[in-house]
Parts: C-alpha cells; sequence; structure tokens
C-alpha cells in the first residue's frame, strides 16, 4: 500500500483537522500528505515516505528502533533469506528480537 493510500485510511478514523491541531500545522498540507506526490498530483512528500527515505539513505535501524521506543512498541525483523523461517503455528519456536529493541 502506498504511504499516501494509508494516510487516506487514517484519515477516515482519525480527523485531519485534530491532526493538524496537534502538530501545528495546516490543515492544507495534512490533506496534501493523502495525495499522490508528483507532476500531475497537488500531493506533497508525507513523513512516512520522508522517514522511509532518511532509513534507506542511512541503513540505520536505530531511527526505527527510536520510533518504536517512542511509543513503547516492540520491533522484530523478519528472519533474513538462509535464517530459519519463523511459523506462527510452529509454538516451540519464539523469535529473537533481542537485538532489536
Amino acid at each position: 500500500m502506498e504511504s499516501h493510500n494509508l494516510l487516506r485510511e487514517v484519515f477516515k478514523e482519525t480527523s485531519p483537522k485534530q491532526i493538524a491541531e496537534d502538530m501545528g500545522l495546516s490543515l492544507s498540507l495534512i490533506y496534501k500528505w493523502s495525495q499522490a506526490p508528483g507532476e500531475d498530483s497537488s500531493g506533497t512528500t508525507n513523513p512516512l515516505d520522508r522517514m522511509a527515505s532518511l532509513i534507506e539513505s542511512t541503513e540505520d535501524l536505530r531511527l526505527i528502533q527510536w520510533l518504536c521506543r517512542k511509543k513503547k512498541w516492540l520491533l522484530c525483523r523478519k528472519p533474513r533469506k538462509g535464517e530459519s523461517d519463523f511459523s506462527e503455528s510452529d509454538a516451540s519456536h519464539q523469535l529473537d528480537c533481542s537485538g532489536i529493541c
């Protein structure tokens, strides 16, 4: 799913006006985040795309870790190719998240 589409879905449950007030931003900017950026669109690069670009540029997982800690979330990565795959039905297998959180 494209980030602007995700934001459009989020805006169905959370008022863009409230988000604008909470973040101290204009309502029009918040709405532009939910539109596709590009030459034929009035959308603008949203914070999700900016964060993804920053992570891709730096390849530094501490950015994701910081966000997860900020919200008290747990981050676990998917196994890399060649590592044993995690099966949710395998109750004896536990994810090792010690190096990530």
